[in-house]
């Protein structure tokens, strides 16, 4: 038996189905338009937002990487090597004026990528930083003999340690610390290229981390203002005391102080002083270390080991320190302070001059110091040294002529 389809069924099947085949069609249609719509809008707002991010960088660090960059064209540009060292001292004196303005050697918040971080065998850590939008880079020592005196390195007992393992190579990290105040004088904060060249277009300033954050934390740091009746101040540890600061320096009557007996005194040659293996390698490499900066060449190992070993009481505690000094034909003499603190050996002051004078005032429980750099037989001038709790820093200079008169005529170094 045939069916008999219904006329009316059969058109109503056929009205709904275009119907449902349509009704799907515009229901894709809009899932498609938010499917693209969607991320578009998403990838949007993150560029938009990463853009924002990346485009800030602390005023204080962008003031500084700024400063230090803004030499490398006169350095590039400079037709001799008289002209290339003298715009490195102009940057020196920039980056005096740049702390002066501070008050201090801190840095706080600073954003950059892990240039590198590595570790010695017994697992102390070193750590540089590629500052933001910039070449140049701050950090650590990489290796405990040239940390010896700096002790920027991190140890596996340091709080900082396990800040370290949460980064690598090539990530985002902010940072806070303190640059460290250089021993040569060339940069006035320590920077360790090996080159003159080096140190101008590829800088890497050492410093000691406080904190080490992964990724970019903007932190809010005001910019010091200045009045006219405020004028700059150069770090006490590193600021040229005048005449008017004779009462925190003390008078400038070095000339008729006692000298410390020299002769008397250093009795040791550096290959015979009773001094451990470590530390005779230390004090080596310093004395080497400054022969190379000065002269571009390596002193040889007899001139080296030949330097004069002593002791002297700075310390208001009756310990001593290590001072030795090297000296080459009639000249003034390069001399060392050297102190031991925990266990190890620390430069605390390099200097030069014939004459070395322990002063009765003191800071932070050491004598202060001065030397006698020979001019003429008439004429010397004197360097005042004061322990400001890490090293002995300059706090005065001053020239004595006419040393024949009573008084002597007294002036302050030329600059």
């Amino acid at each position: 038996m045939s069916r008999i389809e219904s006329p009316v069924l059969r058109r109503r099947t056929s009205v709904r189905g275009p119907l449902l085949v349509g009704a799907a069609f515009v229901l894709l249609f809009v899932v498609w338009s938010s499917l693209q719509d969607s991320p578009t809008k998403t990838s949007t707002a993150r560029q938009d937002k990463f853009q924002q991010g990346d485009s800030y960088t602390p005023p204080l660090q962008k003031s500084f990487t700024s400063m230090i960059e803004s030499f490398i064209p006169s350095y590039n540009s400079a037709d001799t090597e008289v002209r290339k060292t003298n715009v490195r001292f102009e940057r020196r004196g920039a980056i005096v004026r740049y702390f002066s303005g501070l008050g201090n050697l801190r840095f706080q918040g600073w954003l950059g990528e892990v240039h590198d971080l590595s570790t010695e065998r017994d697992g102390k850590a070193s750590l540089t930083i590629k500052l933001k939008g910039s070449e140049t880079v701050i950090g650590t020592w990489n290796n405990s003999l040239s940390d010896s005196f700096s002790d920027t390195m991190i140890s596996r007992t340091d709080s900082l340690y396990p800040s370290l393992m949460e980064i690598r190579n090539g990530d985002e990290v902010t940072v806070s610390g303190t640059f460290v105040v250089g021993g040569s004088g060339q940069d006035y904060v320590s920077e360790m290229s090996l080159t003159e060249a080096g140190s101008m277009t590829s800088p890497e300033f050492v410093v000691r981390f406080s904190q080490i954050g992964k990724g970019s934390v903007h932190t809010s740091v005001a910019v010091p203002r200045r009045t006219d009746d405020t004028p700059p101040q150069v770090p006490e540890m590193s600021r040229p005391a005048t005449a008017a600061d004779d009462r925190a320096v003390g008078a400038r009557d070095d000339w008729k102080r006692p000298y410390f007996d020299l002769e008397a005194n250093l009795t040791h040659s550096l290959a015979d002083a009773p001094l451990t293996s470590g530390e005779r390698a230390q004090i080596y490499k310093v004395i080497d270390d400054a022969s190379f900066a000065d002269s571009h060449q390596r002193e040889k190992p007899e001139t080296v080991m030949s330097a004069r070993v002593g002791s002297v009481g700075l310390a208001k505690d009756g310990s001593q320190q290590i001072l030795v000094e090297l000296c080459e034909g009639a000249s003034n003499c390069s001399m060392w302070i050297f102190i031991r603190r925990n266990g190890n050996l620390r430069r605390a002051l390099e200097t030069e001059g014939i004459a070395f004078i322990v002063r009765d005032t003191s800071s932070h429980g050491f004598h202060d110091v001065a030397t006698g750099h020979h001019m003429s037989f008439n004429e010397e001038i004197f360097s005042v040294y004061r322990w400001n709790g890490t090293q002995y820093a300059q706090v005065d200079c001053y020239d004595a002529a006419e040393l024949d008169s009573t008084p002597p005529l007294i002036t302050d170094c030329k600059k």
